[in-house]
Protein backbone atom coordinates (compact mmCIF):
# COMPACT_ATOMS: atom_id res chain seq x y z
CA UNK A 1 0.00 0.00 0.00
CA UNK A 2 1.36 3.41 -0.79
CA UNK A 3 2.32 5.83 1.69
CA UNK A 4 -1.15 8.25 1.93
CA UNK A 5 -2.92 5.42 1.13
CA UNK A 6 -2.22 3.94 4.03
CA UNK A 7 -2.52 6.77 6.39
CA UNK A 8 -6.10 7.50 4.78
CA UNK A 9 -6.77 3.63 5.19
CA UNK A 10 -4.96 4.39 9.34
CA UNK A 11 -7.67 6.76 9.99
CA UNK A 12 -10.00 5.06 8.82
CA UNK A 13 -9.55 1.93 11.37
CA UNK A 14 -9.26 5.00 14.14
CA UNK A 15 -13.02 6.07 13.43
CA UNK A 16 -11.61 9.37 12.77
CA UNK A 17 -13.11 9.54 9.42
CA UNK A 18 -15.45 7.25 7.37
CA UNK A 19 -14.74 5.27 3.98
CA UNK A 20 -15.19 7.50 0.70
CA UNK A 21 -14.46 6.14 -2.77
CA UNK A 22 -14.32 9.57 -4.23
CA UNK A 23 -12.02 10.17 -1.73
CA UNK A 24 -9.47 7.32 -2.05
CA UNK A 25 -9.37 8.26 -5.81
CA UNK A 26 -7.82 11.63 -4.93
CA UNK A 27 -5.44 9.84 -2.52
CA UNK A 28 -4.24 7.54 -5.74
CA UNK A 29 -3.90 10.68 -7.88
CA UNK A 30 -1.46 12.89 -4.60
CA UNK A 31 0.41 9.38 -4.25
CA UNK A 32 1.55 9.31 -7.46
CA UNK A 33 2.61 13.32 -7.34
CA UNK A 34 4.13 12.28 -4.12
CA UNK A 35 6.29 9.62 -5.42
CA UNK A 36 7.55 11.70 -8.38
CA UNK A 37 8.56 14.50 -6.11
CA UNK A 38 10.33 12.59 -3.53
CA UNK A 39 12.21 10.50 -7.07
CA UNK A 40 12.69 14.36 -8.42
CA UNK A 41 11.08 13.75 -11.35
CA UNK A 42 9.48 16.31 -13.41
CA UNK A 43 6.04 15.52 -12.75
CA UNK A 44 2.93 17.76 -13.39
CA UNK A 45 1.00 19.84 -10.54
CA UNK A 46 -2.38 19.01 -9.56
CA UNK A 47 -5.58 20.98 -9.54
CA UNK A 48 -8.22 19.24 -7.04
CA UNK A 49 -11.94 20.65 -7.22
CA UNK A 50 -14.87 19.83 -5.50
CA UNK A 51 -17.81 21.08 -3.38
CA UNK A 52 -17.53 22.33 -0.08
CA UNK A 53 -16.63 20.12 3.04
CA UNK A 54 -16.12 17.09 0.35
CA UNK A 55 -12.20 16.55 2.59
CA UNK A 56 -10.24 18.63 0.15
CA UNK A 57 -7.94 20.41 2.41
CA UNK A 58 -7.36 16.64 5.12
CA UNK A 59 -6.28 15.26 2.25
CA UNK A 60 -3.95 18.37 1.08
CA UNK A 61 -2.86 18.05 4.79
CA UNK A 62 -1.80 14.71 4.49
CA UNK A 63 0.06 15.22 1.07
CA UNK A 64 1.88 18.24 2.08
CA UNK A 65 3.00 16.84 5.56
CA UNK A 66 4.82 13.87 3.57
CA UNK A 67 6.38 16.20 0.95
CA UNK A 68 10.12 15.95 2.08
CA UNK A 69 11.25 18.79 -0.78
CA UNK A 70 10.80 22.12 -0.37
CA UNK A 71 7.54 23.33 0.20
CA UNK A 72 5.73 25.99 0.61
CA UNK A 73 1.69 26.14 1.41
CA UNK A 74 0.19 29.61 1.36
CA UNK A 75 -3.70 31.11 1.55
CA UNK A 76 -4.83 32.43 -2.21
CA UNK A 77 -5.57 36.19 -0.73
CA UNK A 78 -2.01 36.48 1.53
CA UNK A 79 0.13 35.35 -1.66
CA UNK A 80 -1.68 38.03 -3.62
CA UNK A 81 -0.87 40.68 -1.12
CA UNK A 82 2.59 38.86 -1.65
CA UNK A 83 2.87 39.04 -5.43
CA UNK A 84 1.56 42.76 -5.45
CA UNK A 85 4.37 43.39 -2.92
CA UNK A 86 6.71 41.55 -4.70
CA UNK A 87 5.97 43.72 -8.05
CA UNK A 88 6.56 46.85 -6.38
CA UNK A 89 9.99 45.67 -5.01
CA UNK A 90 11.05 44.04 -8.47
CA UNK A 91 14.40 45.49 -10.03
CA UNK A 92 13.79 47.86 -12.73
CA UNK A 93 14.46 46.47 -16.36
CA UNK A 94 13.78 42.77 -15.97
CA UNK A 95 11.09 40.51 -16.67
CA UNK A 96 9.08 40.98 -13.71
CA UNK A 97 7.50 38.03 -13.89
CA UNK A 98 10.14 35.78 -14.58
CA UNK A 99 11.84 37.38 -11.64
CA UNK A 100 9.14 36.89 -8.69
CA UNK A 101 9.00 32.90 -10.81
CA UNK A 102 12.77 32.58 -10.04
CA UNK A 103 12.54 34.29 -6.71
CA UNK A 104 9.68 31.57 -5.40
CA UNK A 105 11.30 28.66 -7.24
CA UNK A 106 14.60 28.92 -4.55
CA UNK A 107 12.07 29.30 -1.89
CA UNK A 108 10.44 26.23 -2.45
CA UNK A 109 9.67 23.29 -5.02
CA UNK A 110 6.50 22.49 -4.31
CA UNK A 111 3.75 25.74 -4.12
CA UNK A 112 0.47 24.79 -2.47
CA UNK A 113 -2.86 27.02 -2.75
CA UNK A 114 -5.42 26.21 -0.52
CA UNK A 115 -9.16 27.53 -1.97
CA UNK A 116 -8.17 28.83 -5.31
CA UNK A 117 -10.35 31.51 -6.73
CA UNK A 118 -10.62 34.65 -8.51
CA UNK A 119 -12.78 36.96 -8.07
CA UNK A 120 -11.53 40.35 -9.82
CA UNK A 121 -10.04 41.06 -13.32
CA UNK A 122 -6.67 42.27 -11.88
CA UNK A 123 -6.04 39.14 -10.14
CA UNK A 124 -7.11 37.17 -13.36
CA UNK A 125 -4.86 38.78 -15.50
CA UNK A 126 -1.59 38.81 -13.21
CA UNK A 127 -2.17 35.16 -12.14
CA UNK A 128 -2.61 34.11 -15.59
CA UNK A 129 1.57 35.41 -16.32
CA UNK A 130 2.89 34.48 -13.33
CA UNK A 131 1.96 30.51 -13.17
CA UNK A 132 3.00 30.68 -17.01
CA UNK A 133 6.44 31.62 -15.44
CA UNK A 134 6.12 29.35 -12.65
CA UNK A 135 5.91 25.86 -14.23
CA UNK A 136 8.46 27.21 -16.41
CA UNK A 137 11.30 27.81 -13.48
CA UNK A 138 10.04 24.12 -12.26
CA UNK A 139 7.29 25.17 -9.85
CA UNK A 140 4.98 21.92 -9.15
CA UNK A 141 1.80 24.15 -8.54
CA UNK A 142 -1.17 21.97 -6.38
CA UNK A 143 -4.06 24.15 -5.76
CA UNK A 144 -7.47 23.32 -4.22
CA UNK A 145 -10.71 24.61 -5.29
CA UNK A 146 -14.59 24.68 -5.32
CA UNK A 147 -14.53 25.37 -9.24
CA UNK A 148 -13.26 23.36 -12.07
CA UNK A 149 -11.10 25.02 -14.43
CA UNK A 150 -13.89 26.21 -16.77
CA UNK A 151 -15.67 27.92 -14.08
CA UNK A 152 -13.29 30.12 -12.68
CA UNK A 153 -14.10 33.52 -12.78
CA UNK A 154 -17.49 33.12 -13.83
CA UNK A 155 -19.55 36.26 -14.92
CA UNK A 156 -16.38 38.62 -14.62
CA UNK A 157 -15.39 41.21 -16.45
CA UNK A 158 -13.61 40.55 -19.89
CA UNK A 159 -13.27 37.04 -18.89
CA UNK A 160 -12.22 36.17 -22.38
CA UNK A 161 -8.58 37.93 -21.63
CA UNK A 162 -8.53 35.14 -18.94
CA UNK A 163 -9.25 31.90 -20.54
CA UNK A 164 -5.74 31.36 -21.59
CA UNK A 165 -4.75 30.77 -17.77
CA UNK A 166 -7.55 28.57 -17.86
CA UNK A 167 -6.11 26.59 -20.96
CA UNK A 168 -3.02 26.28 -18.99
CA UNK A 169 -4.29 24.98 -16.10
CA UNK A 170 -6.16 22.25 -17.59
CA UNK A 171 -2.71 21.41 -20.04
CA UNK A 172 -0.26 22.02 -17.47
CA UNK A 173 -1.84 20.48 -13.89
CA UNK A 174 -3.62 17.19 -13.55
CA UNK A 175 -7.37 18.08 -12.77
CA UNK A 176 -9.05 15.78 -10.52
CA UNK A 177 -12.38 15.98 -8.61
CA UNK A 178 -13.75 15.11 -5.74
CA UNK A 179 -17.42 15.25 -5.75
CA UNK A 180 -18.55 12.88 -2.87
CA UNK A 181 -21.83 12.32 -1.75
CA UNK A 182 -21.46 14.07 1.74
CA UNK A 183 -20.78 17.69 3.08
CA UNK A 184 -18.78 16.66 6.29
CA UNK A 185 -18.24 20.13 7.54
CA UNK A 186 -22.23 20.32 7.57
CA UNK A 187 -22.64 16.69 9.26
CA UNK A 188 -19.81 17.95 12.25
CA UNK A 189 -21.62 21.08 12.89
CA UNK A 190 -23.76 20.56 16.46
CA UNK A 191 -25.31 24.32 16.24
CA UNK A 192 -24.41 27.96 15.76
CA UNK A 193 -22.92 29.39 18.91
CA UNK A 194 -21.42 31.95 16.89
CA UNK A 195 -25.29 33.22 14.65
CA UNK A 196 -27.39 35.42 16.66
CA UNK A 197 -30.72 35.70 15.79
CA UNK A 198 -30.83 39.78 14.97
CA UNK A 199 -34.18 40.01 17.14
CA UNK A 200 -32.00 39.42 20.01
CA UNK A 201 -29.13 42.50 20.16
CA UNK A 202 -28.78 41.58 23.87
CA UNK A 203 -27.38 38.09 23.08
CA UNK A 204 -24.89 39.68 21.16
CA UNK A 205 -23.66 42.58 23.62
CA UNK A 206 -23.56 39.63 26.19
CA UNK A 207 -20.99 37.29 23.66
CA UNK A 208 -19.29 40.62 23.30
CA UNK A 209 -18.50 41.56 26.76
CA UNK A 210 -17.10 37.76 27.09
CA UNK A 211 -15.05 38.16 24.01
CA UNK A 212 -14.07 41.46 24.76
CA UNK A 213 -12.14 40.09 27.76
CA UNK A 214 -9.35 38.41 25.90
CA UNK A 215 -5.85 40.31 25.51
CA UNK A 216 -6.17 42.98 23.24
CA UNK A 217 -2.94 42.70 20.39
CA UNK A 218 -0.39 44.89 19.61
CA UNK A 219 -1.62 45.81 16.41
CA UNK A 220 -3.96 48.40 15.19
CA UNK A 221 -7.16 48.24 13.09
CA UNK A 222 -7.86 49.56 9.78
CA UNK A 223 -7.65 53.17 10.18
CA UNK A 224 -10.48 53.54 7.03
CA UNK A 225 -13.36 51.05 8.85
CA UNK A 226 -15.25 52.48 11.55
CA UNK A 227 -16.29 50.19 14.31
CA UNK A 228 -18.93 50.11 16.81
CA UNK A 229 -16.35 48.90 20.07
CA UNK A 230 -12.95 47.59 20.79
CA UNK A 231 -11.87 46.12 23.70
CA UNK A 232 -9.58 44.07 24.52
CA UNK A 233 -9.21 41.18 21.53
CA UNK A 234 -12.81 41.70 19.99
CA UNK A 235 -13.97 44.32 17.90
CA UNK A 236 -17.93 45.00 17.00
CA UNK A 237 -18.14 46.02 12.87
CA UNK A 238 -21.89 46.97 10.84
CA UNK A 239 -21.88 45.09 7.93
CA UNK A 240 -22.40 48.51 5.78
CA UNK A 241 -19.23 49.64 6.71
CA UNK A 242 -17.43 46.38 6.70
CA UNK A 243 -18.45 44.72 3.54
CA UNK A 244 -21.00 47.65 1.93
CA UNK A 245 -17.80 49.99 1.69
CA UNK A 246 -14.85 50.11 -0.57
CA UNK A 247 -12.55 47.52 2.05
CA UNK A 248 -9.77 45.97 0.19
CA UNK A 249 -8.25 42.10 1.45
CA UNK A 250 -5.49 44.25 3.08
CA UNK A 251 -7.69 45.66 5.71
CA UNK A 252 -9.48 42.94 6.14
CA UNK A 253 -5.48 40.57 6.83
CA UNK A 254 -4.78 43.75 9.16
CA UNK A 255 -7.78 43.08 11.21
CA UNK A 256 -6.28 39.35 11.52
CA UNK A 257 -3.45 41.04 12.80
CA UNK A 258 -5.37 43.23 15.54
CA UNK A 259 -8.18 40.89 17.03
CA UNK A 260 -8.92 37.45 17.74
CA UNK A 261 -12.64 37.74 17.48
CA UNK A 262 -14.78 39.96 14.90
CA UNK A 263 -18.45 41.01 15.39
CA UNK A 264 -20.71 41.89 12.53
CA UNK A 265 -23.95 42.49 13.05
CA UNK A 266 -26.72 43.83 10.37
CA UNK A 267 -26.06 41.24 8.36
CA UNK A 268 -28.73 41.36 5.30
CA UNK A 269 -29.88 39.31 2.49
CA UNK A 270 -27.60 39.68 -0.01
CA UNK A 271 -29.56 40.12 -3.99
CA UNK A 272 -28.11 40.01 -6.83
CA UNK A 273 -27.47 43.54 -6.98
CA UNK A 274 -25.21 43.70 -4.24
CA UNK A 275 -22.33 41.20 -5.58
CA UNK A 276 -19.67 43.56 -4.36
CA UNK A 277 -20.51 43.94 -1.36
CA UNK A 278 -21.35 39.72 -1.00
CA UNK A 279 -17.90 38.86 -2.56
CA UNK A 280 -16.33 41.18 0.22
CA UNK A 281 -17.94 39.25 2.78
CA UNK A 282 -16.67 36.25 1.21
CA UNK A 283 -13.28 37.39 1.90
CA UNK A 284 -13.43 38.89 4.92
CA UNK A 285 -14.77 35.20 5.86
CA UNK A 286 -11.91 33.35 4.10
CA UNK A 287 -9.43 35.46 5.60
CA UNK A 288 -10.46 35.17 8.98
CA UNK A 289 -10.88 31.48 8.59
CA UNK A 290 -7.33 31.22 7.17
CA UNK A 291 -6.03 32.95 9.84
CA UNK A 292 -8.27 31.42 12.81
CA UNK A 293 -9.74 34.19 13.97
CA UNK A 294 -13.37 33.93 15.64
CA UNK A 295 -16.38 35.78 14.28
CA UNK A 296 -19.59 36.39 15.83
CA UNK A 297 -22.69 36.97 13.14
CA UNK A 298 -25.93 38.89 13.88
CA UNK A 299 -28.55 38.72 11.28
CA UNK A 300 -32.41 37.98 11.02
CA UNK A 301 -31.90 34.98 8.25
CA UNK A 302 -30.45 31.76 8.36
CA UNK A 303 -27.19 31.57 7.01
CA UNK A 304 -28.27 29.38 3.70
CA UNK A 305 -31.00 32.33 2.66
CA UNK A 306 -28.53 34.80 3.40
CA UNK A 307 -27.43 34.89 -0.58
CA UNK A 308 -29.20 32.71 -2.76
CA UNK A 309 -28.75 34.30 -6.13
CA UNK A 310 -27.37 36.51 -8.26
CA UNK A 311 -23.65 35.87 -9.31
CA UNK A 312 -22.00 34.99 -5.42
CA UNK A 313 -24.44 32.66 -4.73
CA UNK A 314 -22.30 29.98 -5.18
CA UNK A 315 -19.09 31.23 -3.68
CA UNK A 316 -21.16 31.79 -1.12
CA UNK A 317 -21.89 28.58 -0.36
CA UNK A 318 -17.87 28.03 0.57
CA UNK A 319 -18.40 30.73 2.75
CA UNK A 320 -21.24 28.79 4.48
CA UNK A 321 -19.75 25.58 4.91
CA UNK A 322 -16.59 27.39 6.42
CA UNK A 323 -18.90 29.48 8.92
CA UNK A 324 -20.32 26.37 10.12
CA UNK A 325 -16.92 24.92 10.75
CA UNK A 326 -15.63 27.97 12.51
CA UNK A 327 -18.90 27.54 14.84
CA UNK A 328 -16.57 25.14 16.59
CA UNK A 329 -14.23 28.24 17.44
CA UNK A 330 -16.68 29.50 20.01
Amino acid sequence: MTQLASQYQQHIEAGEIQLDPAQQQVVEALDALLADLQAEQNSKGLYLFGPVGRGKSMLTNMFFAAVTVPKRRVHFHAFMEEVHQRLHEAPRGTDVMVHIAESIRHECQLLLFDEFYVTNIADAMLLGRLFEKLLKAGVVVVATSNWPPEDLFQGGINRHQFMPFIQLIENQLKVVELDGAHDWRAQNNDGLPLVIDAAQPKAFSVLFEEYASTDAKECELPTDIPFQKHVGGAVWYVFDDLCAAAVGREDYLQLTQAADTVFVADIPKMNANEADATLRFITLIDILYENKCRVVLSTAYPLTELCAEGPAAFPFQRCVSRLLEMQGWA
